[in-house]
């Protein structure tokens, strides 16, 4: 999650600023930077203006293409609407926690310190090394409206207390099942594993497992729980981790489902509370995207790590542009001769 300039509490007027610019002229790379660096003078390095642009990119509110940047249909709505809600339910569906620390402020004001500590400890299962992305989350709240803070203290306003009445309400938007699916196959191959889709297993198929070795067992088992029956996934973790000699085990699901399957779990398969790790399908980007990153990093330096060398024939990392064009100009030269 990144920020924006200007402070929290202009984050809605610095987005709209640069969602009406983006709409008015259909810039370039180059011209929305210039802009961007003449609007906001604070903002001094090309770095750091490609760090704020990415980020309207993830929040899925501008589009970059080779003719320019240009909004997105729910981008295009906040601008007609400004309303908030839009921002709110895009924050809440990219990244984790976000619902989360509203619902702890529900309970009581509390500071930093306090938030994070409760994260790492209750159902969002967060543990950052650092307060950086607390703090991020944090702030969009402020920007929204949702949240003030009074000392060290963060409590929710009359606007939040009303958000989070109705978060049970609002649908979580998700990806299907099979996305998921696809996404956690992906990561797995990113990290040089050997991922499989409906692995069979007895009578019943694993949603995506990971193996150390193409030919051996699963390593990592995956059960993608969107809706259904929760008891059913479940009884698919229990048997793989007898069968295939203790996998590890991770139940992929959604927020709605987030706090029943760890009821669940603690009641009906206790022998595996400390073995069934319960995740947010959100988990699954944030370590693809980790991935991705180290890949390219690596790349960068000539070196890739051990383990992901064992398995380097398997990984097939996206080329960088002047890959891209010298493979374009081979395929050329190819089909001309």
């Amino acid at each position: 999650m990144g920020s924006l300039p200007g402070g929290a509490k202009k984050y809605l007027d610095t987005l709209a600023k640069c969602l009406e610019f983006v709409e008015e002229r259909n810039p370039s790379e180059t011209e929305f930077y210039e802009w961007f660096r003449q609007e906001f003078p604070s903002v001094k390095s090309k770095r750091s203006v490609k760090d704020y642009v990415r980020n309207f990119e993830k929040l899925g509110l501008v589009i970059k293409s080779k003719d320019g940047f240009t909004l997105s249909d729910k981008a295009k709505e906040f601008l007609k609407t400004h309303d908030k809600k839009i921002l709110y339910v895009t924050l809440d569906k990219r990244y984790v926690a976000v619902h989360d620390i509203l619902e702890l402020l529900r309970k009581k004001p509390s500071t930093l310190e306090e938030i994070a500590s409760s994260l790492a400890s209750n159902k969002s299962g967060v543990k950052w090394e650092t307060g950086t992305q607390y703090s991020l989350r944090l702030n969009w709240l402020l920007g929204l409206g949702y949240v003030i803070k009074n000392g060290r203290y963060f409590s929710l306003t009359e606007e939040g207390i009303r958000v989070v009445e109705k978060g049970n309400e609002m649908v979580e938007e998700h990806p299907t099942h099979r996305e998921i699916q696809k996404r956690i196959a992906e990561t797995g191959q990113l990290l040089g594993l050997s991922s499989e889709k409906e692995y069979k297993a007895g009578s019943c198929a694993l949603d995506v497992v990971w193996k150390e070795i193409e030919e051996g067992d699963p390593a990592f088992v995956f059960e993608v729980l969107l809706k259904g029956n929760l008891s059913d996934a479940l009884a698919r973790l229990k048997y793989a981790r007898y069968k295939f000699g203790r996998p590890q085990l991770y139940l992929v699901t959604n927020r709605k489902h987030m706090s029943k399957a760890k009821n669940v779990i603690r009641t009906s398969f206790r022998e595996l509370a400390d073995v069934i790790q319960v995740i947010h399908w959100k988990d699954i980007d944030t370590l693809k995207e980790s991935a991705m990153t180290l890949l390219r990093t690596a790349r960068k330096m000539k070196f890739m790590p051990r383990f992901i060398l064992r398995h380097a024939t398997r990984i097939k990392p996206h080329p960088t542009a002047a890959e891209k064009r010298h493979q374009n100009k081979s395929n050329a030269h190819s089909k001309n001769r």
